[in-house]
């Protein structure tokens, strides 16, 4: 993903899932900072969460890291953010 400073950017983390599956706790990390977002930062459904923030300082840019996990399994995704000079 690319983007350019104070941008508003929305990024998704989704896994597909058993209907019997329990339900999953999603997590993010700034990997720029290694710090975990607050759950109250993003949005949590059953199958997806949703990050949205704007893109003010260097370290809001870089790797996200999401993971989601349950009873039975536990999947990371990568999502990055490059930053791009606005015309």
């Amino acid at each position: 993903m690319e983007s350019w400073k104070h941008h508003r950017v929305t990024l998704v983390c989704a896994i597909k899932l058993n209907p019997s599956a329990s339900t999953p706790t999603f997590s993010w990390i700034n990997m720029f900072s290694n710090k975990e977002i607050k759950r109250g930062k993003h949005k949590d459904k059953r199958d997806h969460s949703v990050l949205r923030f704007s893109t003010k300082k260097e370290k809001d840019f870089g790797t996200y890291l999401c993971t989601v996990e349950n009873d039975s399994t536990k999947k990371t995704h990568e999502i990055d953010i490059k930053r791009i000079r606005k015309c």
